[in-house]
Order: structure tokens, then sequence, then C-alpha cells
């Protein structure tokens, strides 16, 4: 799903194999920046894949159709081909965007309209011609998701508290409510396209004895349901969050957290295995039965924590650790398949204090990601933001039985929304994993259970020789899988530069640099 984002800090960690047993090095083989004035919009940057990157914004320009976009296609060397300024009407308020088959989507919301309908605007890369929709809200949805088919829009989201998801046909222009997800008690979680324009949604529900599991559903391109089953957990646990993943027997497999029935707080890994007539396994793994989940740590905490696990297995007993862990996607090797995740603690502050006296809390609700009160427990506690730990990565086969975990340390980074950062690409058997905070690239490879390369840190390239830039915390930072082995950063940067002839002392510019890891 791709929702507007706001101005705040925004990591990305990728994940991809690598053949090389060297020391790895960031290339950074081209730049593009465009300088902003202080009061200018921050551009969005998505990825088109092979085709290149598309930034758009909303401008403060007004005009009688309408307030003014600009739009930006570059290619894959981060060279302009096309610009793009057209005029939205006042009344259509930006709610989403998504890309497909060469082909760019903004969704805007009909104010003005009785059930607030939805405007699609669809931009073809090569042509540049523009195709509208006017999607009828059935419902006045609280839209949470938006994703795209080669020939369907499908919008997910709320209606009186209840999930609801809508396919659109974008060639018979129709809409319609799918089966088997409006429920007083699920709450949607994820909807995942497939490469044949198949999908599956995943919904939190609960089982009959009150416990909370997973529900997946699966549809045919035109929207017909193909699967509809929900996860059995044994004993006395919770099923709390997932992704999944669909196989090329069409078996689903499931990988996500779970809890105690009386906590929301995970206690280790889930990987699940359904068929299509509804048979299913669970495979789960406590926290303290993985080698390097708690590699994050200082070596000497580390060593305190897993000799306690040490003492705990002599007596027959198991160590319990409460996370919360957000898992970002499953994907599909040839042979086998890896989940990426994020740990992550809420931050709270004090209403009352303006020196910002702080508590380190955990929230309670009904799902790891969402909180509908920032307040919730807390009394006067304001939510100042989740503070990530570690990256978190397995790999398991095709019958959920773990194969290997991994770990990589989050330093220094507050963020105040549960986006999905992490991204994967795969080339033989090593793994590298990126973030960027501060202008700073940092990194780390493995391989399987091993550490290849400790944290190295590799400065965001800058246009010119004696460009410097002028804060070190940034105003916006991100990176994110591209296509192939490339990768991309962008953000925020105010930059100054003493001795380069006709360049300006000071500059406030929205750069994005192309990334190739070797």
């Amino acid at each position: 799903m791709k929702l507007p984002r706001s101005g705040v800090l925004i990591i990305g960690v990728v994940i991809y194999f690598i053949s090389s047993q060297c020391c790895g090095q960031v290339y950074q083989p081209s730049r593009f920046e465009i300088t902003l004035k202080n009061n200018d919009n921050y551009f969005d940057v998505l990825s088109a894949e092979e085709n290149g990157l598309i930034i758009f914004r909303a401008t403060h320009k007004r005009g009688k159709e309408g307030y003014q976009w600009e739009i930006i296609k570059l290619d894959s060397n981060l060279v302009v081909s096309w610009r793009n300024y057209p005029y939205f009407k006042f009344e259509y308020k930006y709610t989403g965007y998504a890309y497909a088959d060469g082909k760019f989507y903004l969704l805007f919301k009909d104010a003005k309209s009785f059930n607030k309908n939805l405007q699609l605007f669809v931009i073809d890369l090569k042509d540049e011609n523009w195709h509208q929709y006017t999607i009828e809200n059935l419902f006045v949805i609280d839209l949470t998701h938006f994703e795209v088919t080669s020939n369907a829009a499908i919008l997910g989201g709320y209606y009186n508290l209840k999930p609801v998801v809508i396919h659109y046909d974008l060639f018979e222009q129709k809409s319609k409510i799918l089966p088997s997800v409006y429920n007083n008690r699920t709450e949607l979680v994820q909807i995942k396209i497939n490469d044949d324009d198949t999908y599956s949604i995943l919904v939190n529900e609960r089982t009959k004895d009150k416990r909370l599991t997973l529900g997946i559903k699966s549809y045919s391109p035109n929207g017909k349901i193909i699967i509809n089953s929900s996860l059995e957990p044994e004993g006395d646990k919770n099923i709390i969050f997932g992704h999944s993943a669909t196989t090329s027997s069409q078996i689903q497999l499931l990988a996500g957290t779970y809890s105690n029935r009386r906590s929301n707080y995970s206690r280790g890994i889930f990987i699940a295995r359904i068929k299509e007539n509804g048979e299913q396994n669970i495979n789960y793994y406590n926290y303290a039965d993985l080698k390097n989940f708690f590699s994050y740590m200082k070596a000497k905490r580390e060593n305190r924590v897993k000799a306690r696990i040490n003492r705990k297995k002599i007596k027959g007993k198991k160590l319990k650790f409460n996370y919360r862990l957000l898992v970002h996607e499953i994907i599909q090797l040839e042979e086998y398949y890896i989940m990426l995740g994020e740990a992550f603690y809420p931050k709270y502050s004090s209403m009352s204090s303006r020196t910002g006296s702080v508590y380190n809390g955990e929230f309670q609700s009904r799902s790891p990601f969402y909180q509908r009160n920032p307040y919730n427990h807390y009394g006067n506690m304001s939510l100042e933001g989740y503070r990530y730990t570690h990256a978190v990565v397995i790999g398991f086969d095709n019958n959920g039985k773990l194969l290997w975990d991994n770990s990589f340390e989050i330093n220094d980074v507050l963020s105040q929304s549960l986006d999905q950062y992490v991204n994967v690409s795969v080339e033989e058997d090593k793994i590298v994993l990126l973030y960027v905070h501060d202008n700073t690239i940092r990194s780390k490879i493995i391989k399987g259970t091993e550490v290849i390369e400790g944290k190295s840190f590799d400065n965001i390239k800058l246009k010119f020789q004696d460009d410097v830039v002028n804060n070190k915390t940034a105003e916006l930072n991100g990176l994110e899988k591209w296509y192939g082995d490339k990768f991309f950063a962008y953000g925020v940067q105010r930059i100054k530069n003493l001795r380069d002839t006709g360049v300006k002392l000071n500059r406030k510019v929205f750069f994005i640099n192309k990334l190739v890891y070797q």
C-alpha cells in the first residue's frame, strides 16, 4: 500500500545477496537534485522499476482549474525524461499512489460528492496519456490500502469500524464489494498482489474461543473468492500479525508473530503452510530458539541473555521474551523463503513537561502496528514515536522449517510512523543489510547465521566536489529497492559550498542517489 508520507525521518533497510567473498562497497554512479525553497513541499518518490523513477508533489500554485501538481519522470540514470504540471480540482483530496505495468496511479477522494467518490488518474509513462476514472464509493470508507493489478484497483479500508475491500474493474468501470471480508471481529492487515493478478487479503480475526488469529482470503483477477481459511493456533497461543506468500502449487505460506492468549506482546515467530483444501500446519519458534535474534545487543548484554537462556534449557524451561516485531514481507526464492521484520518499541513523553521527560513503554492494542489512541494506558503520556532496535532476517523452507536467522542493529532511529522500511533483492548466497540515517548509508553483510562483514558506513555522495552538508541531522532520508541489484537513496539536504564556481553558497535540495552494492 502506498499512502502519502509526512516529512519525517524515513529509513530504508535493504537486503540482497552478492557473490563475492571480498568486502563490499556502495557505489553511487548518479545523482539528481532539485533546489527547494523553504516553504516548498517535499517530493514523494516511487520506483517504476526498469522504467526509472517518478517524483511528485502538490505545489502552492493555484488556478481556475484547481491546485497544481508537479510530476517528474526520471530514467534509470536519473536524467529527466519529462515534466508534467497538471491541475486537480480543489475538492479532490490526495489519498494514495501506485505503479504497475508502466502506469502511474494517483488516487483522490472527492470531498463534494455525497458518498466521497474516489477519482483515479492513470498516466502512461511512455506517451504521457491520461485517463480518469470515477470510483463510486458504495460506502464512505476510511481508506487504508490501495493496490493495482493490470485490470483492477483494489481499495481497502473501514466502514463503521468494519473492514471493507472494493474491487474496481478498470475496463468495465464497475465496483464491487469483495465477499468474506466485512466482519465485526476483523481488522485489515495486508493486500498482496500476485504475479498472475490473483491477490490475497489477510485480516486479524477472532477464533470461537476469542483468541486472535489470521484469516486469509484469495481472489481471482476478477474478484471471485478462491480460498477462505483461518489459521488455527495451538494451545494457548494468539497469532497477532503476519504476511503471506503464494507458492507455484497454490499453497499459501504465512509468517509472522505469535503471543500467549492474554498478551499482545509477541513471544516468537510462526511459519504456517496452508493447502488449497484448507489443510494446514504451523511451526512456532520462540525468540530464545533463534541463534542471532539478540546479536543487536552489545556483547556483554547478549552473553548475559544467552547464559540465562541456557540455564533455563538445562532445567527444561524456556525464557520468555516480549517484543514488538513488525513483519514486512515474505520473499520467495527458488529453494526457500526469507522473512523480514523489524523490532521496535513506542517512546512516550509527558504532556505536562516542556523538558520532555520520557517513558519508554509499550502500548496495548489489538495489533502491534496500529493504535487508535496515542494516550492509551498512560494518562497524559504522549506518543513521541517508535524507536527501532534491530532488523530480523530468517530463512525457511517450503514446509515452514526454520533454516537460519540473523539480525542487524538499527541505531538512533526514531520514526513517527510504522511504515514498511525493509526491501529485498536476491543474488546467490550472501545478504547485505542497509539502511540510511542522517545522510549515512549503514551496511552489514551476512551469510545465513554468519556475519561476513560487520557494520560499515558510507556518506551520501554529493553533487559537487566541495559540497558540505550543512546540518548532519537529516530532515528527510530514505533508501529503497529499485530494480535488479539497484537501489535509490533520497531525502532533503542543506548544503554549503565555499569554493566551486557557479554554485550557490547555501542551497536546500531534494536529492536522489542511485546505489549499487558490489
